[in-house]
């Protein structure tokens, strides 16, 4: 077997209802050749026949836990089995322009440990949409500012797989707010940065009970990493 490129982590509930449409796009990129997918999924929800389905990848490998509660959490497990020296995860509702996976691990170095897309709305027909999209990704909507920053756009990051190794028993926990992972990172004096080239088109929420509540989840999230990397003298500017 050859060695991959790079690792893609999709965590699903449900297996393959749930991910076939994400996994299809995946083997659009450039560079699926040398792509390896890491399923992760409760256990007995996906056969060996309908992985069988799935080629053009250097290999589409199944993790199966006990259960999937937390995607993050999933994800992290799926990160540390990463054979590929870049690593990251995928959402089944983000889909990367074909070469972007490609641009994402071109071109590095090393004290880049991850490197993230510009985030594009694939569904901006509607306020709520646009309000989600702004929310969530509009620090790091195209085009995006190349220059380090402080948070990239959760579960669409490309991760030096090194450093999400020594992480050890601890990456799951911190998959589980991604910014965690991020704060992290930083602290060990690395650099995290958005690749202007490379765009990745998401289907944003759309439902006015979340386009309501999301915010709130968001800002918490925000401001619980923040906090981890400000002086109080920051925190309470």
């Amino acid at each position: 077997m050859s060695d991959p490129r790079l690792t893609i982590v999709v965590a699903s509930r449900t297996g393959f209802p749930e991910s076939r449409s994400i996994l299809e796009w995946l083997r659009g990129q450039t560079v699926s050749a040398s792509l390896e997918v890491i399923l992760v999924v409760p256990r007995g929800v996906v056969s060996e026949e309908e992985l069988a389905q799935f080629q053009g990848f250097e290999s589409l490998r199944l993790l199966e836990l006990d259960q999937v509660d937390n995607r993050g959490v999933a994800v992290g497990q799926g990160l540390l089995r990463a054979r590929a020296p870049y690593a990251g995860p995928c959402e089944n509702h983000a889909f990367p322009d074909e070469d972007t996976l490609e641009r994402l691990i071109s071109d590095r170095e090393d004290c880049d440990a991850a490197v993230a897309p510009a985030i594009r709305s694939a569904n901006p027909e509607t306020l709520r949409s646009l309000v989600m999209y702004l929310v969530a990704y509009g620090h790091a909507a195209a085009p995006a500012d190349p220059a380090p920053r402080s948070t990239l756009p959760y579960h669409n990051a490309i991760y030096r797989a090194d450093l999400l190794r020594a992480l050890g028993g601890r990456l799951p926990e911190l998959m589980r707010d991604e910014g965690l992972l991020h704060v992290e990172l930083l602290r060990r004096g690395l650099r995290l940065r958005v690749r202007p080239d490379a765009v990745t088109w998401h289907v944003n929420e759309s439902r006015w009970s979340r386009a309501v509540t999301d915010p709130f989840v968001l800002g918490a999230k925000f401001g619980t990493s923040r906090g981890r990397t400000s002086t109080m003298v920051r925190r309470i500017a």
